[in-house]
């Protein structure tokens, strides 16, 4: 059985699953806007390219004092997790 986390927005609340490494914006991008149905992990190398570009503005912003420290660690742990998993697919 999954079990879920309850996010909120302006728009109101939606079920997210606990498990899942997104949140209500791309819940709601996904539900609104089935383009193509073709998913983000059909192009790793895309992937990893803007996993190193946030962390790489993750860093420059924590550098300029633009960003907390405990933020910009939060989003380059993120970023290091994407880029070894695109590294295996």
């Amino acid at each position: 059985m999954t079990s879920f986390r309850i996010e909120k927005d302006s728009i109101g609340e939606m079920k997210i699953p606990e498990s899942a490494d997104y949140g209500i914006h791309t819940a709601r991008a996904v539900e609104n806007f089935p383009i193509t149905g073709v998913l983000l992990n059909h192009y790793p190398a895309l992937v990893q390219s803007l996993a190193m570009t946030k962390k790489a503005a993750a860093l420059a912003n924590r550098d300029l004092g633009a960003l907390k420290p405990e933020i910009a660690d939060a989003i380059i742990m993120a970023c290091v997790q994407c880029e070894r998993v695109c590294v295996i697919l």
